[in-house]
């Protein structure tokens, strides 16, 4: 657990992804408040995902600045790889995600890595029902083992939160958890 070393940075995550042994048997990494900000902490994440294609959970809970040109970072890193992570959990809680842009980047993640079950989103309270239904919209067909997602304190609210929940789980089929 590298939790809250928030000096860690891209820099670091990078460090750890380019030392870690081919094969390595890495199956949680809980990377929050490490001060992952931006493009540049989101590919240093796509970098670890490379290099430990075992991992089955990763937390990346709390890095503030990431937002959605992070989590984006994140898919383009793992854009043309052949072996897919494993990667079962994802927590990107409280990581600054806002609106549209946001909810596309996190469609465009769970495109890279069609095996997430558990998504976390919490608290990222401007994403909001536009963030949701952007989210939604762009994911295709490609969440179908997303079992589990987190809203809490994401800024949904009203008739218009509703639709952009009862839509998520009309599209993901095999959801049989939304923790609002």
């Amino acid at each position: 657990c590298l939790f809250g070393n928030r000096y860690l940075e891209a820099e670091g995550v990078q460090a750890l992804a380019g030392g870690v042994r081919s094969g390595c048997p890495l199956l949680r990494a809980d990377l929050g408040q490490c001060g992952l900000s931006g493009a540049a902490g989101g590919g240093a994440v796509g970098a670890l995902l490379r290099a430990v294609p075992a991992l089955r959970e990763l937390r990346i809970a709390s890095n503030w600045g990431l937002a959605g040109a992070g989590v984006q970072a994140i898919a383009q890193g793992l854009g043309g790889i052949g072996a897919r992570p494993a990667l079962e959990l994802m927590d990107i809680g409280e990581c600054w995600l806002q609106a549209a842009d946001a909810g596309g980047a996190v469609a465009a993640l769970l495109r890279e890595l069609p095996s997430v079950v558990r998504l976390d989103l919490s608290s990222n309270w401007e994403l909001g029902a536009v963030g949701l239904q952007a989210m939604t919209g762009m994911l295709g067909d490609c969440a179908p083992a997303l079992t589990s997602i987190r809203l809490e304190k994401c800024g949904l609210s009203g008739a218009e939160g509703g639709r952009a929940v009862a839509a998520l789980a009309e599209k993901c089929l095999a959801l049989d958890r939304i923790e609002l």
